[in-house]
């Protein structure tokens, strides 16, 4: 998939310097930043989808123990 993004400058400069001193380009940079991010985040998601339907599923036995 191509995807455009606009960046400040600086971010823009940032990564080419980067980039050239890990000698790799710039979409690659991003592209690892960016699976990085997901691969934190992503977890994060499936950790409340499984509270939340852990909490469905229990939901007598959680207000029982609310009281």
């Amino acid at each position: 998939m191509l995807m455009k993004i606009q960046l400040p400058d600086s971010t823009r400069e940032a990564l080419c310097r980067l980039a050239e001193e890990k000698e790799t380009s710039v979409q690659q940079l991003v592209r690892q930043a960016l699976d990085e991010y997901l691969a934190r985040n992503g977890q994060r998601v499936e950790v409340r989808e499984a509270a939340r339907r852990y909490a469905e599923r229990h939901r007598d036995l959680l207000d029982r123990l609310g009281d």
